[in-house]
C-alpha cells in the first residue's frame, strides 16, 4: 500500500519545495535530453530505498498523462439505477457497459518513408487503419508536412522529435487549457493535465510525492505478489489470453488499491476505463457507451470522496481530501480531475506496455532469448517498447498566439497534436527508428512526455512491466503468440494491444495449489 500524508502538511505554497519530491517529476530543472539511466529502474533493496531518505535523481524525460473526458452531462445524479457505490457487488457487468470487440488486424512493422508513398497525405488518429498500423502515415508527416494541417478535422499535428519536445517544454506557445484531446461531445472534468503552470505546478505538488522512487520501489513487493497470483491461475492451463488473464488485471489491481477501491470494485472501474476509452472507426465523437461509462465512475468516485469525508483511509482518495492548497481543501471536481486522471493513466498505459513488449519479443526470439537468459536485461526491453510501440500516441495542445513552424503559420487558438508515436520513429533522433532493439543507445524517448506534464506514473508503469515481465518469462519462457488472434484496441490517442492470444507449456502453480 503506498503510504499517504499529504494530511499532515497544513499548506503547500508556490514556491515551497521538499526534499522528498522527485525534482524532475516536478518538471523542474530542465536538462538537455540524456538516455534514461537504467539503473533508475532498477530493483532496489528495501533497506536501501529506506536508507536513502529522500530520492533519487530522476529521469530528465517529462510527460504525458493519458486523456479521459467527461462526456457532457456525466455528472449523473446520485441514486441513478447506473449509480455504482464503493464496495457495492453486483453480479454482472457494470449498467450501460459493453465489452469491446477487437478488430483482428496484422499488426505490420514500422515503416521507412519512400517518395512513392501514395497520395494524398491524410492523418485521422480516429481511423482505425492508424491503430493498426500508423508508421507509414508517421513517415510521410515527418518528412512532407512536419507541420501538417487537417483542415476537415481542424487540426495541426507536428511529428519530428524536437518540434514534439518543444511543444512540452514550451506552454507559451502551446497551451493546455484548451484541453488535451481532439475528442468532441464531452465536458473534461477539470484536471491539472488541462491547465499551465503556475497552476498546474502547485496541484501536480499535491500528488507527485507519492511517486517518487522510494515510495515506488516500496510497492514491489505487493506488484510481484499481485503478478504471481495472476500467473498461478493460468500457468496450469498451456494457452490464455495475456490481456484478459494478466496485462489487464495487474495495473487495475494496482491503481484501484493505491485510489482507495475495495477488491471487489477493482474490475468494473477497469471497464469503465476502457469503454470510456474506445472509439469507433473514424469518429472523434463520444459514444453513448462511452457516456454511460463516465457517469459510473463520476458517480463512484463521488460516493468514494464522501466516504473519505467522514472516514479517512490509507489511500490516494483520502490524500486528496484532506490536501490543502494555499490555505483551502480541494473541491469534489478538483478530486474528481485527479482521480479519473490516475485511474486512466494506472489502468491503460501500463497494461499496453506490458502488451507491447510480450508482443515484440515475441517476434524478436534472439532479444527474447537474451532477456530470458539476462533478467537485468528487461529494463532496456521496457524502454525500447515504450519508444517503438508508445501506448499514448499523441497529446493535443492549442496555439496560444500565432505560431510558426516550418514555414506555416499555427493560428491562435487552433488545436495542435504533438504526435509521441511519430517523434519516437524519427530518424533525426533514432538511428534504424523501425527496429526494435533493446541494445539500443539513444534511449530517450517522449513517450511519457516531458516538462511540467512528465507522466506522474512513468516509475510506476515502469516498476510494474519489469515485474510482470521477470515473471512471465522465468514462469512461461517458451510462450508463442497466436498471431491471428492478435486484435488491436481502437482509442483516439492510446495504442496496443486487445487480445493477446499465447500458448506455453503448462507448468505448477508456485502457490502449490
Amino acid at each position: 500500500m503506498l503510504a499517504v500524508d499529504l494530511r499532515h502538511a497544513p499548506r503547500i505554497e508556490e514556491d515551497q519545495r521538499d526534499e522528498d519530491v522527485d525534482r524532475a517529476l516536478l518538471g523542474e530543472p530542465e536538462a538537455d535530453l540524456e538516455p534514461v539511466d537504467l539503473d533508475l529502474v532498477q530493483p532496489v533493496e528495501a533497506e536501501d530505498a529506506e536508507a536513502e531518505g529522500g530520492d533519487e535523481p530522476d529521469d530528465e524525460a517529462e510527460p504525458h498523462e493519458p486523456q479521459v473526458v467527461l462526456p457532457v452531462g456525466g455528472l449523473a445524479q446520485a441514486g441513478s439505477p447506473d449509480s455504482r457505490r464503493p464496495g457495492e457487488r453486483r453480479g454482472r457487468s457494470p449498467s450501460g457497459v459493453q465489452r469491446i470487440e477487437a478488430s483482428r488486424a496484422t499488426l505490420h512493422e514500422s515503416t521507412h518513408y519512400t517518395p512513392e508513398m501514395a497520395d494524398p497525405l491524410v492523418f485521422n488518429p480516429f481511423a482505425y487503419e492508424m491503430h493498426e498500423n500508423p508508421y507509414p502515415t508517421y513517415a510521410r508527416m515527418r518528412e512532407e508536412a512536419p507541420c501538417y494541417h487537417n483542415e476537415e478535422m481542424g487540426f495541426w499535428a507536428l511529428s519530428r522529435f524536437d518540434d514534439v519536445l518543444d511543444g512540452y517544454r514550451n506552454w507559451e506557445d502551446f497551451t493546455s487549457t484548451k484541453g488535451v484531446s481532439l475528442e468532441t461531445g464531452g465536458s473534461s472534468v477539470p484536471s491539472m493535465i488541462e491547465m499551465d503552470p503556475p497552476d498546474q505546478t502547485a496541484l501536480r505538488k499535491l500528488v507527485v510525492r507519492e511517486f517518487n522512487p522510494r515510495r515506488v520501489n516500496a510497492l514491489e513487493p505487493r506488484v510481484r505478489a499481485l503478478t504471481t497470483r495472476f500467473l498461478d491461475e493460468l500457468v496450469e492451463e498451456g494457452e490464455c489470453d495475456l490481456i484478459a488473464r494478466f496485462a489487464a488485471l495487474l495495473p487495475s489491481d494496482v491503481i484501484s488499491t493505491l485510489l482507495g477501491a475495495p477488491p471487489e470494485d477493482h474490475n468494473s472501474l477497469r471497464i469503465w476505463t476502457e469503454t470510456i476509452m474506445h472509439r469507433e472507426d473514424g469518429s472523434s465523437t463520444i459514444s453513448p457507451a462511452a457516456t454511460e461509462a463516465s457517469k459510473n465512475l463520476v458517480l463512484y468516485f463521488s460516493d468514494l470522496i464522501k466516504a473519505r469525508r467522514k472516514s479517512a483511509g490509507d489511500d490516494l482518495a483520502t490524500s486528496l481530501v484532506e490536501a490543502e492548497l494555499d490555505g483551502r481543501r480541494l473541491d469534489d471536481r478538483e478530486i474528481l480531475g485527479f482521480l479519473f486522471l490516475l485511474i486512466a493513466g494506472g489502468n491503460e498505459t501500463t497494461e499496453k506496455l506490458i502488451a507491447n513488449t510480450v508482443h515484440q519479443l515475441s517476434r524478436h526470439p534472439a532479444q527474447r532469448a537474451s532477456i530470458v537468459a539476462d533478467p537485468s536485461r528487461i529494463p532496456a526491453a521496457v524502454e525500447e517498447s515504450l519508444r517503438f510501440r508508445s501506448p499514448t500516441q499523441y497529446m493535443a495542445r492549442a496555439a496560444a498566439r500565432d505560431v510558426v513552424r516550418h514555414g506555416r503559420t499555427i493560428p491562435e487558438g487552433d488545436r495542435v497534436l504533438l504526435s509521441i508515436g511519430a517523434a519516437n520513429h524519427d530518424p533525426r533522433r533514432f538511428d534504424a527508428p523501425d527496429r526494435f532493439d533493446i541494445d539500443r543507445q539513444a534511449t530517450q524517448h517522449l513517450a511519457f512526455g516531458f516538462g511540467p506534464h512528465f507522466c506522474l506514473g512513468a516509475r510506476l508503469a515502469r516498476l510494474e512491466a519489469r515485474v510482470a515481465l521477470e515473471e512471465i518469462h522465468a514462469r512461461l519462457p517458451d510462450y508463442e503468440v497466436d498471431e491471428g488472434g492478435v486484435g488491436v484496441v481502437h482509442s483516439g490517442n492510446v495504442a496496443g494491444l486487445a487480445t493477446l492470444p499465447i500458448h506455453f507449456t503448462p507448468t505448477a502453480r508456485a502457490d502449490g495449489g
